[in-house]
């Protein structure tokens, strides 16, 4: 929400950051499937070692 410049202060809303956030992950996941896998299955992996670190 800040740019580079601190004087022009906060120059995006949580909405605006939020919806380029959503254009990543669905571009990440379009380019999972590209390669040829199942983009689920290694979101789901995924998930499952974040999950494994955070239990320690």
């Amino acid at each position: 929400m800040l740019g580079q410049n601190p004087r022009k202060g906060v120059t995006h809303s949580h909405e605006e950051v939020a919806a380029e956030l959503a254009d990543v992950v669905f571009t990440a996941l379009v380019a999972i499937e590209s390669l040829g896998l199942d983009a689920r299955s290694v979101v789901t992996a995924c998930a499952a070692k974040v999950e494994s670190r955070i239990a320690q």
